[in-house]
């Protein structure tokens, strides 16, 4: 028995959810419909390209932050230097952009919370899929392929036991 989201007015995440359900459970024939429901519907790739395009965009611009705050660090550091570090890095900081783009120093309470929500899904599901992949890597082998070391049930098996490990 699969657990339900709380249903959405979202028009994407019903088709994701349609999907699913036809594939029961088949992650990758599901993620390859999807692909290409999205690449030959151009009105539903139109509607879904801005968010991928601004998650990437704050990927960049976060790494590029990053760079600045490594690059800003001198190795030694007197009273002067020190104070336009901690200018830099305070400007810097608030202008973290949260998931959707806001940025940290225009954000209320509740968006910098559901922002810190959204990133803890997403290194759960990260870690979730780490500890999947390093699973599969160790039952196929050195030489070996996936589809060759293992069936669509075992991968499947191996996936719900990495989602529950610690």
């Amino acid at each position: 028995m699969q657990a339900n989201p709380t249903p959405s007015h979202d028009p994407i995440a019903k088709i994701v959810g349609e999907i699913w359900q036809q594939h029961d459970g088949d992650m990758p024939g599901a993620t390859s419909t999807l692909y290409q429901r999205v690449t030959q519907d151009q009105a539903l790739l139109s509607a879904i390209l801005p968010s991928m395009v601004m998650a990437w965009c704050r990927d960049r611009i976060g790494n590029h932050v990053g760079a600045l705050r490594l690059a800003a660090m001198p190795s030694t550091v007197d009273a002067e230097q020190s104070s336009r570090l901690r200018s830099v890095i305070a400007k810097t900081l608030f202008d973290y952009p949260l998931p959707g783009g806001k940025r940290l120093g225009d954000a209320n309470a509740s968006e910098i919370r559901d922002g810190a929500t959204s990133y803890e899904r997403t290194a759960a599901d990260a870690a979730h899929k780490a500890r999947w992949l390093k699973r599969v890597a160790e039952k196929v082998g050195r030489t070996n392929k996936a589809e060759n070391a293992l069936t669509l049930a075992e991968l499947e098996q191996i996936f719900e036991e990495s989602r529950h490990e610690a």
